[in-house]
């Protein structure tokens, strides 16, 4: 279900304001969002990135980086050469 249709029973009706983003309202966002949202679903479901797996940021950020690097290099190798040209 999308986060909208949960808003309004999130607010208890004394807050002075209450801040969003707008999602997939317009088409122009929505491919580049979408995008960005389907490399951190592959992160977190093949590369288990949905929890932190050490004590301390910088080896957290650091394995996060390797993961990157390794999907960037895998996705790399399925591109065509001159598909993006």
């Amino acid at each position: 279900m999308h986060d909208s249709n949960h808003f309004t029973t999130l607010l208890e009706g004394n807050e002075s304001a209450a801040y969003a983003d707008s999602a997939y309202q317009s088409q122009t966002h929505a491919g580049v969002r979408s995008t960005v949202e389907r490399v951190f679903g592959v992160l977190k479901l093949h590369y288990a990135m949905g929890k932190a797996r050490y004590l301390g940021l910088g080896r957290n950020r650091t394995r996060v980086e390797i993961m990157c690097v390794a999907h960037n290099i895998k996705r790399g190798l399925s591109l065509r050469p001159g598909q993006f040209a």
